[in-house]
């Protein structure tokens, strides 16, 4: 436009130009040639004021531009300035956000980690405090013994006592006696009047000394008995004296270890803390982690992803409305024992239940009664006794609902009542320390092993798999091996019958 304008003008200039010299006029004494030229400068710069008056007049963006350009420009340099230092600080923050990304994630599984480990030392530490609990009767039953031990030892002192003095004035009254003997002696010959006397006398004193010599033997008898009683206690106290201080060693290790638990606990939350000021100064929100990290700060895990929260057992053959009853039990049980272990409710969701959920593969979301209806169809289609396993299908912290998952599976018989569950060799003149190992070792990996292999159903996350052997029974299979002081043969044998998903009882049998 501006270049047809050009031309145009031009044009007219040379135009005009030429009419001017051709009629050779003079203004203001200027030569012809050069009226002409300033009529066609006056022309051209006159066509282009009135062009430009006309475009700013009828364009009002040619005239935005023109009164306003300078600023424009000024501003879009500042713009892309702005644009430049916005795009570095962009990048920065994205390089921030992907470093702060892949340390959240590490700090998480380490999170993960140390709360698993956490868990461990709390039921290591509740097991302690059970064999605690059960050692502290036999604790005061020793100390009670130590008691009247010592009160039997302080009587046997003073018997002690009282027979050196009767021992003492014995010896006294045989040297006497001897000394009245001597003294018999040397007056015999002058005495013979009285010889009948003296003999009289002296068969008193012969029979005095003979009963004070046979006392003697009988005290001293009675000395080497209460000696051997004496040493019989002290041996007694010391076993006793030795069994307090194994208790009082476990205890102390018990403690330890809680303080260690404690230590690693207050690692963990130091670690999260600052983490969370570190994402606070980027000035960048992580979605969804400053809520779960709030949690596990705040309060302990109560369920592991996977770890069972109850289970029951239903007899085939349910119609729909009997299956559905049976798994509001099951539900009801999971609800009572989240809620003693510190599970809370919320408006929308209770305190443990079946809720909807997102499918990994498909990505749709699957709801409570869909999963209601396919395990109802489960039940009921069932020819066999099954069992209800319910399981946390996240992990769970106190003060939140637990999300329950529900499996179903056969539950058949596995052992009858005095059916042998498995067996070993353990030697009973090895000690205390090899027969407890022995004893251990052959619970995890003869009877665990063989329960798990005849097809009995595990507690899924749980340190007790089917049962638990209590520490009385323990230490009495423990003490009938040390007296057995041989090898013998220990069978492990069901004291009921027992069902895939039943508790496993068991007794102990020496061959």
């Amino acid at each position: 436009m501006l270049a047809l304008m050009g031309g145009v003008i031009g044009l007219l200039a040379d135009v005009v130009g030429k009419k001017l010299g051709k009629k050779r006029l003079s203004i203001g004494g200027l030569r012809p040639k050069h009226t002409a030229q300033l009529g066609t400068f006056l022309l051209g710069f006159v066509i282009s004021m009135v062009t430009q008056l006309a475009v700013l007049t009828f364009s009002s963006g040619v005239r935005e531009w023109v009164l306003k350009g300078p600023q424009v420009a000024a501003k879009l340099q500042q713009a892309n300035e702005r644009l430049d230092t916005i795009t570095k600080a962009s990048d920065k923050a994205a390089k921030q956000n992907q470093t702060l990304t892949s340390q959240n994630a590490k700090i998480s599984n380490d999170l993960k980690s140390r709360q698993q480990d956490l868990s461990k030392a709390q039921a290591s530490l509740a097991g302690l405090k059970k064999q605690i609990s059960a050692l502290q009767p036999q604790i005061s039953k020793l100390s009670s013994l130590v008691r009247s031990g010592n009160k039997k030892i302080t009587e046997l002192k003073k018997s002690e006592q009282n027979l050196k003095a009767a021992k003492i004035q014995g010896e006294k009254n045989l040297k006497a006696v001897q000394a009245e003997q001597r003294q018999a002696k040397d007056k015999y010959n002058a005495i013979l009047k009285d010889n009948k006397a003296v003999d009289s006398r002296n068969l008193e004193l012969v029979q005095k000394q003979d009963d004070l010599i046979a006392k003697q033997k009988v005290l001293q008898g009675e000395q080497d008995r209460l000696n051997k009683e004496l040493q019989q206690i002290q041996v007694d106290t010391k076993l006793v004296t030795e069994a307090r201080d194994r208790t009082q060693q476990e205890l102390t290790d018990s403690q330890q270890k809680l303080t260690d638990a404690n230590k690693q606990l207050s690692s963990v939350r130091e670690e999260l803390a600052s983490t969370e000021e570190a994402l606070k100064n980027s000035n960048i929100r992580v979605s969804g982690w400053k809520e779960i990290s709030a949690i596990a700060r705040r309060e302990s895990m109560i369920y592991r992803i996977g770890e069972e929260v109850a289970r029951l057992s239903v007899r085939p053959g349910l119609r729909e409305v009997a299956a559905r009853s049976e798994l509001t039990s099951l539900v009801r049980r999971c609800r009572v024992e989240a809620q003693r272990r510190g599970a809370h409710s919320t408006p929308d969701f209770p305190v443990a239940g079946i809720f909807n959920h997102v499918d990994r593969d498909s990505q749709q979301t699957i709801t409570t009664s869909a999963i209601e209806a396919q395990i109802l169809s489960e039940i009921t289609s069932a020819k066999t006794e099954m069992v209800l396993i319910a399981s946390s299908s996240l992990n769970a912290f106190r003060g939140e609902p637990v999300s329950l998952e529900i499996t179903v599976l056969p539950n058949p018989s596995i052992y009858s009542a005095g059916q042998i569950i498995s067996e070993t060799l353990i030697d009973g003149n090895r000690g205390d320390t090899v027969i407890s190992e022995q004893f251990s070792k052959f619970l995890q990996q003869g009877v665990k092993d063989r329960a798990i292999k005849d097809g009995m159903i595990p507690i899924s996350n749980s340190d007790i798999s089917f049962g638990e052997v209590t520490l009385p029974d323990a230490l009495r299979v423990i003490e009938m091996l040390k007296k057995a002081d041989r090898k013998v043969r220990l069978q492990a044998i069901s004291l009921t019958n027992v069902r895939a998903a039943d508790p496993l009882r068991i007794d102990f049998k020496l061959r």
